[in-house]
Protein backbone atom coordinates (compact mmCIF):
# COMPACT_ATOMS: atom_id res chain seq x y z
CA UNK A 1 0.00 0.00 0.00
CA UNK A 2 1.42 3.44 -1.04
CA UNK A 3 0.41 6.52 -1.23
CA UNK A 4 0.72 9.08 -4.18
CA UNK A 5 -0.88 11.65 -5.78
CA UNK A 6 -2.51 12.57 -8.81
CA UNK A 7 -0.85 13.51 -12.01
CA UNK A 8 -1.65 17.12 -12.99
CA UNK A 9 -0.68 18.83 -16.19
CA UNK A 10 1.39 21.43 -16.43
CA UNK A 11 1.40 22.83 -20.05
CA UNK A 12 -0.72 20.99 -23.60
CA UNK A 13 -1.15 21.95 -26.87
CA UNK A 14 -4.62 23.40 -28.01
CA UNK A 15 -6.70 25.08 -29.88
CA UNK A 16 -7.93 28.94 -28.80
CA UNK A 17 -11.13 27.69 -28.79
CA UNK A 18 -10.90 24.85 -26.83
CA UNK A 19 -11.27 24.91 -22.89
CA UNK A 20 -8.47 21.88 -22.71
CA UNK A 21 -6.56 21.31 -19.72
CA UNK A 22 -6.01 24.25 -17.43
CA UNK A 23 -2.60 23.85 -14.98
CA UNK A 24 -3.39 23.74 -11.33
CA UNK A 25 -2.17 26.54 -9.79
CA UNK A 26 -3.00 24.82 -6.21
CA UNK A 27 -2.95 21.41 -5.26
CA UNK A 28 -6.34 21.98 -3.43
CA UNK A 29 -8.10 19.54 -0.70
CA UNK A 30 -6.77 16.14 -1.12
CA UNK A 31 -8.92 13.08 -0.62
CA UNK A 32 -7.73 10.04 1.07
CA UNK A 33 -8.78 7.11 0.06
CA UNK A 34 -8.50 3.15 1.42
CA UNK A 35 -9.80 0.25 -0.32
CA UNK A 36 -8.48 -3.57 -1.29
CA UNK A 37 -9.20 -6.39 -4.04
CA UNK A 38 -8.13 -9.42 -5.45
CA UNK A 39 -8.34 -10.73 -8.78
CA UNK A 40 -12.00 -10.87 -7.86
CA UNK A 41 -11.91 -7.14 -7.97
CA UNK A 42 -12.42 -4.95 -5.10
CA UNK A 43 -13.60 -6.31 -2.02
CA UNK A 44 -17.31 -5.13 -1.44
CA UNK A 45 -18.20 -2.82 0.98
CA UNK A 46 -14.18 -2.15 1.81
CA UNK A 47 -13.71 1.47 0.15
CA UNK A 48 -12.98 3.80 2.48
CA UNK A 49 -12.53 8.14 1.26
CA UNK A 50 -12.69 10.89 2.72
CA UNK A 51 -11.48 14.41 2.73
CA UNK A 52 -8.38 15.31 4.27
CA UNK A 53 -8.11 18.31 6.41
CA UNK A 54 -4.00 18.08 7.47
CA UNK A 55 -2.70 22.19 7.56
CA UNK A 56 0.52 20.69 6.12
CA UNK A 57 -0.19 19.52 3.15
CA UNK A 58 1.14 16.16 3.56
CA UNK A 59 -1.58 13.51 3.30
CA UNK A 60 1.12 11.23 6.11
CA UNK A 61 -1.22 13.45 8.77
CA UNK A 62 -4.46 11.65 8.00
CA UNK A 63 -3.65 7.56 6.97
CA UNK A 64 -2.27 6.89 10.45
CA UNK A 65 -1.80 3.32 12.30
CA UNK A 66 -5.37 4.06 14.46
CA UNK A 67 -7.53 4.69 10.96
CA UNK A 68 -5.84 1.75 9.36
CA UNK A 69 -6.35 -0.63 12.09
CA UNK A 70 -9.71 0.45 12.44
CA UNK A 71 -10.37 0.35 8.90
CA UNK A 72 -8.88 -3.45 8.81
CA UNK A 73 -11.68 -4.39 11.01
CA UNK A 74 -14.73 -2.38 9.87
CA UNK A 75 -14.42 -3.43 6.83
CA UNK A 76 -11.98 -5.97 5.86
CA UNK A 77 -12.20 -8.54 8.14
CA UNK A 78 -16.32 -8.65 7.78
CA UNK A 79 -15.90 -8.98 4.42
CA UNK A 80 -13.12 -11.31 2.79
CA UNK A 81 -13.53 -14.93 2.80
CA UNK A 82 -11.91 -17.01 5.18
CA UNK A 83 -8.12 -17.88 5.24
CA UNK A 84 -8.05 -15.04 3.09
CA UNK A 85 -3.54 -14.45 2.05
CA UNK A 86 -3.19 -10.39 2.91
CA UNK A 87 -0.36 -8.45 1.09
CA UNK A 88 0.53 -5.52 2.00
CA UNK A 89 3.64 -3.27 2.35
CA UNK A 90 5.82 -1.64 5.03
CA UNK A 91 3.99 2.05 5.31
CA UNK A 92 4.65 3.25 8.72
CA UNK A 93 0.68 2.88 9.38
CA UNK A 94 1.47 -1.00 8.80
CA UNK A 95 3.91 -1.53 10.65
CA UNK A 96 2.77 0.09 14.40
CA UNK A 97 4.42 -2.41 17.04
CA UNK A 98 3.85 -4.42 19.65
CA UNK A 99 5.75 -3.70 23.06
CA UNK A 100 8.40 -1.88 20.95
CA UNK A 101 11.73 -2.32 21.54
CA UNK A 102 13.88 0.75 22.56
CA UNK A 103 15.87 2.33 20.17
CA UNK A 104 19.11 4.10 20.22
CA UNK A 105 17.32 8.03 21.24
CA UNK A 106 15.17 6.27 23.93
CA UNK A 107 15.53 7.51 27.98
CA UNK A 108 18.24 5.59 29.99
CA UNK A 109 15.55 4.13 32.30
CA UNK A 110 13.01 3.12 29.24
CA UNK A 111 16.51 1.16 28.67
CA UNK A 112 16.94 0.20 31.82
CA UNK A 113 13.12 -1.14 32.24
CA UNK A 114 12.82 -3.23 29.05
CA UNK A 115 15.65 -5.22 30.29
CA UNK A 116 14.90 -5.91 33.51
CA UNK A 117 11.33 -6.91 32.62
CA UNK A 118 13.20 -9.55 30.29
CA UNK A 119 15.13 -10.56 33.17
CA UNK A 120 18.03 -9.87 31.14
CA UNK A 121 21.57 -8.38 33.83
CA UNK A 122 23.91 -5.61 33.70
CA UNK A 123 26.08 -3.74 35.80
CA UNK A 124 24.75 -0.75 37.14
CA UNK A 125 27.51 1.50 35.72
CA UNK A 126 26.18 0.72 31.98
CA UNK A 127 26.07 3.84 30.06
CA UNK A 128 23.30 4.11 27.56
CA UNK A 129 25.50 2.52 24.14
CA UNK A 130 26.12 -0.11 26.04
CA UNK A 131 22.35 -0.47 27.39
CA UNK A 132 21.57 -0.33 23.86
CA UNK A 133 24.43 -2.56 22.36
CA UNK A 134 22.83 -5.22 24.99
CA UNK A 135 19.20 -4.89 23.80
CA UNK A 136 20.26 -5.11 20.20
CA UNK A 137 21.99 -8.68 21.27
CA UNK A 138 18.21 -9.86 22.85
CA UNK A 139 15.80 -8.16 20.50
CA UNK A 140 13.17 -9.99 19.75
CA UNK A 141 11.33 -10.26 16.09
CA UNK A 142 8.83 -7.67 15.47
CA UNK A 143 5.82 -7.85 16.16
CA UNK A 144 3.06 -5.74 14.56
CA UNK A 145 -0.17 -5.00 15.70
CA UNK A 146 -2.17 -4.78 12.47
CA UNK A 147 -0.25 -8.62 11.90
CA UNK A 148 -2.20 -10.06 14.83
CA UNK A 149 -5.36 -8.77 14.08
CA UNK A 150 -5.40 -10.63 10.52
CA UNK A 151 -3.50 -13.95 11.95
CA UNK A 152 -6.45 -13.75 15.09
CA UNK A 153 -8.95 -13.47 12.27
CA UNK A 154 -7.56 -16.45 10.20
CA UNK A 155 -6.08 -15.32 7.83
CA UNK A 156 -2.18 -15.22 6.46
CA UNK A 157 -0.39 -11.89 6.02
CA UNK A 158 2.72 -10.87 3.49
CA UNK A 159 4.25 -8.12 3.99
CA UNK A 160 6.42 -6.98 0.31
CA UNK A 161 10.40 -6.45 0.64
CA UNK A 162 11.19 -2.66 1.35
CA UNK A 163 11.18 -0.52 -1.80
CA UNK A 164 9.18 -3.39 -3.98
CA UNK A 165 6.06 -1.33 -4.54
CA UNK A 166 6.36 -2.86 -8.29
CA UNK A 167 5.28 -5.89 -6.56
CA UNK A 168 2.06 -4.65 -5.48
CA UNK A 169 -0.37 -5.08 -7.92
CA UNK A 170 -3.16 -2.33 -6.25
CA UNK A 171 -0.50 0.37 -7.84
CA UNK A 172 -1.05 -0.32 -10.94
CA UNK A 173 -4.98 -0.20 -10.05
CA UNK A 174 -4.39 3.32 -8.48
CA UNK A 175 -2.74 4.56 -12.11
CA UNK A 176 -5.89 3.44 -13.67
CA UNK A 177 -8.08 4.97 -11.39
CA UNK A 178 -6.02 8.12 -11.33
CA UNK A 179 -5.69 8.11 -15.07
CA UNK A 180 -9.43 7.95 -15.78
CA UNK A 181 -10.06 11.02 -13.22
CA UNK A 182 -7.47 12.92 -15.06
CA UNK A 183 -9.17 12.09 -18.52
CA UNK A 184 -12.85 13.40 -17.66
CA UNK A 185 -11.48 16.18 -14.99
CA UNK A 186 -9.86 18.20 -17.92
CA UNK A 187 -10.58 21.26 -16.06
CA UNK A 188 -9.13 19.71 -12.60
CA UNK A 189 -12.34 21.17 -10.79
CA UNK A 190 -12.28 20.13 -6.73
CA UNK A 191 -15.90 19.87 -6.63
CA UNK A 192 -15.62 16.68 -9.29
CA UNK A 193 -12.85 14.89 -7.71
CA UNK A 194 -15.21 12.89 -5.18
CA UNK A 195 -17.83 11.56 -7.81
CA UNK A 196 -15.66 10.66 -10.96
CA UNK A 197 -13.24 8.92 -8.08
CA UNK A 198 -16.47 6.88 -7.38
CA UNK A 199 -16.86 6.63 -11.23
CA UNK A 200 -13.67 5.26 -11.59
CA UNK A 201 -13.24 2.98 -8.88
CA UNK A 202 -16.63 1.51 -10.33
CA UNK A 203 -15.25 0.90 -13.26
CA UNK A 204 -12.28 -1.21 -12.40
CA UNK A 205 -13.14 -4.65 -13.65
CA UNK A 206 -12.45 -8.23 -12.37
CA UNK A 207 -10.08 -8.24 -15.93
CA UNK A 208 -8.34 -5.07 -14.97
CA UNK A 209 -7.26 -6.56 -11.73
CA UNK A 210 -6.47 -10.06 -13.28
CA UNK A 211 -4.09 -8.27 -15.64
CA UNK A 212 -2.12 -6.63 -12.97
CA UNK A 213 -1.65 -9.62 -10.70
CA UNK A 214 -0.38 -11.21 -13.94
CA UNK A 215 2.42 -8.44 -14.60
CA UNK A 216 3.36 -8.62 -11.11
CA UNK A 217 3.44 -12.63 -11.25
CA UNK A 218 5.81 -12.08 -14.10
CA UNK A 219 7.85 -9.28 -12.02
CA UNK A 220 8.15 -11.88 -9.51
CA UNK A 221 9.26 -14.76 -12.16
CA UNK A 222 11.99 -12.27 -13.07
CA UNK A 223 13.26 -11.66 -10.16
CA UNK A 224 13.24 -14.94 -9.22
CA UNK A 225 15.91 -15.98 -12.16
CA UNK A 226 17.75 -13.17 -11.23
CA UNK A 227 18.42 -13.86 -8.20
CA UNK A 228 19.10 -17.66 -8.77
CA UNK A 229 21.53 -15.92 -10.98
CA UNK A 230 23.19 -14.69 -8.90
CA UNK A 231 23.30 -17.28 -6.36
CA UNK A 232 24.92 -19.32 -9.28
CA UNK A 233 27.74 -17.05 -9.69
CA UNK A 234 28.94 -17.50 -5.95
CA UNK A 235 28.66 -21.09 -5.53
CA UNK A 236 31.78 -23.15 -4.57
CA UNK A 237 32.28 -26.25 -5.08
CA UNK A 238 34.48 -27.38 -2.19
CA UNK A 239 33.72 -31.60 -2.07
CA UNK A 240 34.71 -34.16 -4.93
CA UNK A 241 31.58 -35.76 -5.44
CA UNK A 242 29.82 -32.31 -7.01
CA UNK A 243 27.17 -34.84 -8.74
CA UNK A 244 25.89 -35.07 -4.65
CA UNK A 245 26.08 -31.12 -4.59
CA UNK A 246 22.05 -29.60 -4.46
CA UNK A 247 20.96 -25.79 -3.79
CA UNK A 248 18.05 -24.26 -2.74
CA UNK A 249 17.21 -22.40 -5.94
CA UNK A 250 16.87 -25.63 -7.31
CA UNK A 251 13.76 -26.19 -5.23
CA UNK A 252 10.71 -24.11 -6.29
CA UNK A 253 7.15 -23.84 -5.17
CA UNK A 254 4.28 -21.71 -6.32
CA UNK A 255 1.08 -20.60 -4.63
CA UNK A 256 -1.35 -18.49 -5.75
CA UNK A 257 -2.15 -15.28 -3.33
CA UNK A 258 -5.06 -13.24 -3.34
CA UNK A 259 -3.49 -9.85 -3.43
CA UNK A 260 -5.38 -7.24 -0.85
CA UNK A 261 -4.12 -3.91 -0.25
CA UNK A 262 -4.25 -0.55 -0.59
CA UNK A 263 -3.84 2.67 0.72
CA UNK A 264 -3.95 5.86 -1.95
CA UNK A 265 -4.25 9.48 -2.23
CA UNK A 266 -6.22 11.49 -4.93
CA UNK A 267 -5.38 14.91 -4.70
Amino acid sequence: MRPGSTPTTQSCWQSATDVGVRKNDSPGRRWIIVHAGSESGFVDNALLMFKANTKTGDYHDQMNDENFTKWLQEKIMPNIPPNSIIVMDNAPYHSKEDDRTPNMSARKQVMVEWLQARNIEFPEHYTKPELYLLIKNHKPPKKYIVDKLITDHGHEIVRLPPYNCDLNPIEYIWHLVKQRVSDKNVEQLESKVEQLTLEALQSITPDDWKKELNHVKRLEEEYWRKDRLVDELFIINTGDDSESETTDSQTDSESDLDYMSGVEELG
